[in-house]
C-alpha cells in the first residue's frame, strides 16, 4: 500500500511538472516601442517607430505578426478595432516575421513615421504574437509616449 502511495505521489509531481513546463514555463518577451532618429554616414536623419523584441526565457519563442487594438468613435456609437502593423520591410535593421528568437536574442521592426502611421490610431495596446497566439504587450507607458509625439509632431505641429 505504501509503493502504492509513493509511486502515485511520484506519477502525479511528474503530470504536475509537465503541465507547468508546457504551459506556464514558456518564453517571455519584453517589447518596447519608441519613436526614434536613424543617423548613419551619409544618410540624412530620418524618424521612424521602432518595436523591439527581447526574450526573457526560458526557451525559444516564435515571433508571428505585429497588431494593435484601437477604438473608434462612429455615429456616438464606440466600437474596437483590430489592426495588423505592416512594418518597413526597406529597412536594413528590420528583422523579418516570422522569427525565431532564442533566449537572450532580440529583434527589431522599423515601421515608417508619417502623418498615416498607426500612430494615428486612439490606440489602445501594441503587442506581438507569437507561435502560441500569446499576446506580448508593450507598456502602456511606451505607448502614450509615441502617441504623444505623433501628436507634437503631425497634429499640433
Amino acid at each position: 500500500l505504501m509503493t502504492s502511495a509513493i509511486s502515485m505521489l511520484v506519477s502525479g509531481l511528474s503530470l504536475g511538472w509537465n503541465i507547468y513546463k508546457e504551459v506556464a514555463l514558456r518564453g517571455r518577451v519584453k517589447v518596447q516601442m519608441s519613436v526614434i532618429h536613424l543617423v548613419g554616414s551619409g544618410v540624412d536623419a530620418e524618424q521612424r517607430v521602432r518595436i523591439g523584441c527581447t526574450n526573457h526565457g526560458p526557451g525559444s519563442v516564435i515571433l508571428e505578426s505585429l497588431c494593435c487594438t484601437f477604438v473608434k468613435i462612429e455615429a456616438s456609437k464606440l466600437t474596437t478595432g483590430h489592426a495588423l502593423i505592416m512594418h518597413g520591410w526597406d529597412h536594413p535593421g528590420t528583422s523579418q516575421l516570422p522569427k525565431k528568437l532564442e533566449q537572450g536574442e532580440t529583434a527589431s521592426y522599423f515601421i515608417p513615421y508619417s502623418s498615416e502611421s498607426f500612430l494615428n490610431l486612439d490606440l489602445q495596446s501594441v503587442f506581438v504574437t507569437d507561435s502560441f497566439q500569446r499576446k506580448h504587450t508593450v507598456s502602456s507607458r511606451d505607448v502614450r509616449r509615441a502617441r504623444e509625439q505623433f501628436i507634437s509632431d503631425f497634429v499640433m505641429g
